[in-house]
């Protein structure tokens, strides 16, 4: 490790509860941090996790209170930047090493361990820590510069290759393929041709190491800019390209066109680099923008379908199931708007939540009593009565109507339901039909796959169906599962809460 990456830099949390082991790794762990924090309890842990946010932990599985499984599982599910995580442990079992490699888990070390090795890992996931946050930095640098600062880049003949988006900006008319192979001089007014030509010159006698001086580009406001041009040189020394890099000395320009400009640049910067962001950005306004005029249709064809029916007029029935109809699809369309914008409410982690407890029995019999929703040929239902679990009630309404819905619609009108509560943090939902199953059962829970679209247009709950789901499990920390139901031959969705019913599904979602 050189000396400029410098691990005293990085702060590291132990946790041990073997008194005899604890102490010598302390001892060698406190010469090589200066920063470092001490538990031998899960309990302990987790509370100076929350308080000093260490980037690396080194932990044993075996701690009294809170298990160092859970300890790393609630630390994951902390919000903010994630530690290296090391875990030492003396059992070897795979069933553990499978838990680890899911909770994201960056090195395992088996006891009894040597200090020099364990020493060593320590010392790469530092610099691979140092290094992280080094190329961040110099991404962030350069981020700043292609955004705010004009430039392109030529080939050894003076063809244009690229430009980026700054200096696209400037000529307000195309984007860069109109530019692309054309020669450098184009992008340049009359007046500075001979400057441009003494530039080359300069350049292809290498006299210099890189030419700076002043050109006005070939834009309607004629842009003057201070240009320095630089050869871009292969490891060997052959010069392979070149790029010019200007700054904007028109007096002229306002300031607050630059401001716009920028703000611009920054707008479709996070766009480009955050696709999932934008969908949800579109859905959101577009969902907004529908709901002022479906709650129109929907509360003006119940009116008008009233006064219809209050006078006499040609084709009276038709008209009457015409707006009933009006009505019902306008609703259905609210529900799936409502939908989107619930969801992209989750992505956008603005969705509230009001956990509390409530009668898990009374919810499952609202829901398939409710006969909008439809009436399957045979519907058992098996649980106790008068359940009580912990979570948000109106979005467990959303998950288990979702998944009711989708039994009505594919089942062949057989559901099953069962349902078993341990207490009210751990629990477990199974939803299952007698239809055809579903094939893509990871694909089924995306949002853009072949198979949802066929959910989507047979959903009329959320309209979003399975991906809603599986957005407000991932938001209440409830496991999912879907496989073939091996009493109905349908599809069975396992709906579940708490670590050992998790077990029970490893091949889940």
């Amino acid at each position: 490790m050189s000396s400029h990456e410098n691990p005293s830099q990085i702060a590291i949390l132990y946790v041990e509860s073997d008194t005899d082991l604890l102490r010598p790794v302390a001892s060698r762990l406190r010469s090589l941090f200066s920063r470092l924090y001490i538990a031998e309890n899960g309990t302990e842990a987790l509370e100076i996790f929350k308080k000093y946010r260490p980037q690396i932990i080194v932990t044993d599985l075996q701690l009294p209170l809170l298990s160092g499984l859970e300890l790393i599982r609630q630390i994951r599910a902390q919000e903010g930047s994630q530690p290296a995580i090391i875990v030492t442990t003396s059992n070897s079992e795979s069933e553990v090493l499978i838990d680890c490699i899911e909770l994201r888990v960056d090195s395992y070390i088996l006891k009894p361990f040597r200090l020099i090795h364990f020493v060593s890992v320590l010392q790469k996931i530092s610099q691979g820590l140092l290094l992280e946050e080094k190329i961040y930095q110099n991404h962030q640098y350069l981020l700043a510069l292609y955004d705010n600062i004009p430039f392109f880049r030529m080939s050894t003949s003076f063809s244009i290759l690229s430009l980026n988006p700054r200096l696209i900006q400037l000529f307000e008319q195309g984007g860069e393929e109109r530019f692309i192979g054309e020669e450098a001089e184009r992008l340049f007014a009359p007046s500075s041709f001979g400057a441009f030509n003494a530039a080359k010159t300069q350049l292809l006698s290498q006299k210099e190491p890189y030419w700076q001086g002043t050109l006005t580009l070939n834009t309607t406001e004629s842009t003057v800019c201070y240009a320095s041009i630089f050869p871009i040189r292969r490891s060997h020394g052959e010069v392979y390209e070149f790029i010019c890099i200007m700054r904007d000395i028109t007096l002229s320009h306002k300031l607050q066109k630059l401001k716009e400009t920028l703000i611009s640049q920054e707008r479709e910067r996070e766009m480009l680099s955050k696709l999932n962001q934008t969908k949800d950005d579109f859905l959101a306004m577009f969902s907004h923008e529908l709901k002022t005029p479906l709650n129109a249709i929907i509360n003006f064809a119940p009116y008008v379908h009233s006064k219809i029916s209050e006078v006499e007029i040609p084709e009276k029935e038709k008209l009457s199931k015409l707006l009933l109809s009006i009505e019902r699809n306008g609703r259905l369309m609210l529900e799936m708007v409502s939908g989107m914008l619930d969801a992209a409410r989750l992505r956008a982690g603005k969705m509230e939540f009001r956990p509390a407890l409530f009668d898990l029995s009374a919810l499952i019999e609202q829901i398939t009593q409710d006969k909008t929703l439809g009436i399957p040929e045979s519907l058992q239902i098996h649980g106790n009565p008068k359940t009580l679990i912990y979570s948000d009630e109106l979005r467990m309404r959303q998950i288990l109507t979702n998944l009711y819905h989708n039994a009505l619609k594919y089942g062949g009108g057989t559901i099953h339901i069962d349902y078993n509560v341990k207490d009210k943090e751990n629990f477990c939902i199974i939803i299952e039909d007698n239809g055809k199953g579903i094939e893509d059962k990871e694909g089924v829970f995306e949002l853009y796959t072949q198979e949802w679209e066929l959910l989507r247009r047979r959903l009329s709950g959320s309209g979003i169906g399975l991906y809603l789901v599986r957005l407000l499990c991932d938001a209440l920390k409830l496991y999912i599962f879907l496989d073939d139901s091996p009493k109905l031959g349908g599809a069975r969705f396992t709906l579940c809460k708490g670590d050992e019913y998790a077990k029970e599904y490893p091949s889940g979602g």
